[in-house]
């Protein structure tokens, strides 16, 4: 049965594994978020958002915190959202306007 890494805890000295479904989140959380308009927005917007180079934007609720980080709501299950990678939102309406994005510093179920 093929595994795979889901999780690394260093300070157990511990390497988590699973199947290929443990590797689908449904959340993510964002810091360091830099939003175009240079304001966050007040209350959660629909956006689509890539988690990484050559990953096609799915569409999600991105909810601005007040310490400069976000939460993700995706839509369905989006596999490997790892933290260390960047997180780009985009309009939902204008296919192609960057509206922010962040650092992706956790990734749920």
């Amino acid at each position: 049965k093929r595994l795979y890494v889901v999780r690394l805890d260093p300070e157990e000295r511990r390497v988590v594994v699973g199947d290929a479904t443990d590797l689908d989140c449904l959340h993510a959380r964002v810091d360091e978020v830099n939003w175009i308009s240079g304001k966050a927005p007040r209350k959660a917007i629909r956006a689509r958002v890539q988690v990484r180079h050559r990953h096609v934007a799915v569409p999600a609720e991105i909810e601005a915190e007040e310490d400069g980080a976000a939460t993700i709501r995706f839509d369905a299950p989006v596999r490997a959202v790892a933290p260390g990678q960047a997180a780009v939102f985009y309009d939902e309406a204008l296919d192609e306007e960057v509206i922010g994005g962040g650092w992706i510093t956790a990734g749920t179920p």
